[in-house]
């Protein structure tokens, strides 16, 4: 199952929660989720074709993003 499959899988799954992917050095999300996390967090958002984005955010920074996500009242899956 390729990346982008399963991560819509686990949005229609777990409506409403942001879903975060580990890739690496980064945690990625990707469509609606990284638009999300751009308007709520100010992240860049990179997108290569429209409603095709994604934001990554650094292994090291996770611990900061998600209270900064949490302060804002929503809530993630990573």
């Amino acid at each position: 199952m390729s990346f982008g499959k399963m991560v819509e899988l686990l949005q229609r799954k777990d409506n409403g929660k942001i879903i975060l992917v580990n890739s690496g050095s980064f945690y990625i999300a990707r469509g609606r989720d990284a638009v999300k996390l751009n308007e709520i967090l100010g992240l860049k958002l990179l997108c290569m074709e429209p409603e095709v984005c994604k934001i990554g955010i650094p292994v090291n920074s996770i611990e900061t993003y998600m209270k900064k996500i949490e302060e804002k009242e929503y809530s993630c899956i990573c």
